[in-house]
């Protein structure tokens, strides 16, 4: 009984500093946020920056589209296309072959 009466009392004194800790807690927390907010606000403004049209950026551009330009004429030496082009080809003649052959025979039996 004695040490909850302790501990009353010991809470009760504290209780004038609870609201002084916890406003000064509110103002740092507040102050942590505005720094945090003109952070974002120059991160913002700085990646914006990198968006406007620009010469250099143009030229950038263009020379991209250039450099895409150049490897679409390599395209067909790319082993995976080369080898996509074999497969399609390869699907197209089986059924050719198979119909040739199909034909072959009853004309070789007709005519001998």
């Amino acid at each position: 009984m004695q040490s909850l009466t302790c501990i009353l009392l010991e809470s009760s004194s504290c209780a004038g500093n609870q609201p002084r800790n916890v406003s000064k807690k509110l103002e740092t927390e507040l102050e942590n946020i505005r720094k945090r907010h003109l952070e974002l606000v120059e991160k913002c403004e700085f990646i914006k920056k990198g968006q406007v049209d620009s010469d250099a950026r143009e030229e950038a551009l263009s020379e991209l589209k250039a450099i895409e330009a150049e490897m679409g004429q390599y395209a067909d030496n790319d082993p995976t296309t080369f080898e996509a082009m074999s497969n399609e080809l390869t699907t197209f003649f089986l059924p050719f072959l198979r119909y040739t052959l199909w034909l072959i025979f009853p004309l070789r039996n007709l005519l001998s």
